[in-house]
Parts: structure tokens; C-alpha cells; sequence
């Protein structure tokens, strides 16, 4: 008889043991959702700091790339003259040594 008695109280309490663990556990979750919530507006507010600091740093890297394509097209011209000089000098020169080996051939 002892047995039977035991299995009616076992189903009486272990719904309720039952109940109050889910209650339990969905305040647990609720407190970790809050929780969570107030970290994505912390984590949210740091990348907005962030992006407005990558923001301001666009305006230098332009000026960098503009700076280096100027510099870029400075040596360009530099170079090109510098090729052109040589290449009159040196066909001069060698008009010179062509005129003078000319004119001993004659």
C-alpha cells in the first residue's frame, strides 16, 4: 500500500517542481536578454565612435593619395625630361662623330 501512496504524491509534485523550474528558467532568460540588450547598445555606441573616427581619417588618406599622385606625376615629368636631355645629347654626339667620320671620308 505504501507504494501506491508514493506514486499519487509523486504526481502531484512533480508537475509543480516542474513549473516553478520553467518559471525559474524564463526569468533567467529575461534577465539574460536584458542583459544582452544593454551590451548591443554599448557594443552599438562603440562602433559608431569607431565610424566616425574612420570617418575623419578619410579625409587624411585622400590627401595622402592626392599627395602621392602629384608627386607620382612630378617624377614623371622629371623623368621624361631627364630621358629626353640624355637621348638629345647623345644624338648629338653621335651626329658629331657620324659628321666627323664624313667628312674624313670624303
Amino acid at each position: 500500500m505504501i507504494p501506491v501512496l508514493m506514486t499519487v504524491e509523486l504526481n502531484e509534485i512533480l508537475p509543480v517542481i516542474l513549473y516553478i523550474s520553467l518559471t525559474i528558467l524564463i526569468v533567467v532568460v529575461i534577465i539574460l536578454v536584458i542583459k544582452l540588450i544593454g551590451m548591443l547598445k554599448r557594443v552599438d555606441d562603440i562602433l559608431a565612435n569607431i565610424d566616425g573616427k574612420v570617418n575623419q581619417l578619410n579625409g587624411l588618406f585622400n590627401i595622402v593619395d592626392n599627395l602621392a599622385d602629384g608627386i607620382n606625376v612630378f617624377s614623371e615629368k622629371l623623368s621624361n625630361f631627364v630621358y629626353e636631355k640624355v637621348n638629345n645629347l647623345i644624338d648629338k654626339k653621335e651626329g658629331k662623330k657620324k659628321g666627323n667620320d664624313k667628312d674624313g671620308e670624303e
